[in-house]
């Protein structure tokens, strides 16, 4: 009798374990890990070929279900001022009311609203609102899952996505008498992205 009450206290233990875990509530959320992850962007510009840069300071949170991924977002935000090349007068320039003006819009955010699976393992398809240069526009773009891991000391999560943006569209304007055509700089600016994720306490 007393071997039996055990085995239904650690039965009646595990079963409360699962129903009220984090991932029974419609999946888990992870922070987003800025030295372990990255942001790299990159453009046209005639005088140096393509400027490649990356943003330093950066933070966001990724909730994912893969039990059911309609559940899942990704919210994010960058401090544009945050970018750095090896050409430090680019970089002031980039930085300037000439282009991001970083002083009347400090922060980049993009924030999802809705994610479905895609045809490959692990893809997600994201729909969600990118807010650069105090313009907001709505984006499409595949999104790559890794995880989740068990026990990860270099993370609990990963995932990967690339945005392709018209600059124009965010009100980006080189130059009125320049910027015909993309002489100078090209239109399309390419952000490439890889986060990694940890756990947040309590789980959702």
């Amino acid at each position: 009798m007393l071997i039996r009450r055990k085995n239904r206290i650690i039965f009646l233990i595990f079963f409360l374990l699962c129903v009220f875990s984090p991932m029974a509530f419609g999946g888990q959320s992870y922070y987003i890990d800025p030295e372990l992850s990255k942001i790299d962007g990159s453009i046209h510009y005639s005088v140096v070929g393509t400027y490649h840069a990356m943003f330093e300071d950066f933070s966001g949170t990724f909730h994912y279900d893969p039990n059911d991924v309609g559940k899942s977002w990704v919210v994010f935000e960058i401090k544009t001022a945050s970018i750095k090349s090896r050409f430090e007068t680019l970089d002031n320039i980039v930085r300037s009311k000439q282009i991001f003006d970083v002083e009347n819009y400090p922060l980049t955010i993009f924030k999802s609203k809705s994610m479905t699976p895609g045809e490959q393992d692990g893809e997600l398809l994201v729909v969600g609102d990118l807010i650069l240069h105090g313009v907001t526009k709505e984006i499409t773009f595949p999104f790559y899952v890794e995880g989740p891991f068990e026990n990860k000391k270099d993370g609990d999560i990963r995932a990967k996505g690339k945005w392709v943006i018209n600059r124009k569209e965010f009100n980006i304007i080189w130059s009125k008498w320049l910027d015909v055509g993309g002489i100078l700089v090209g239109n399309h600016i390419t952000v490439d992205w890889e986060i990694v994720g940890f756990r947040k306490k309590g789980g959702m």
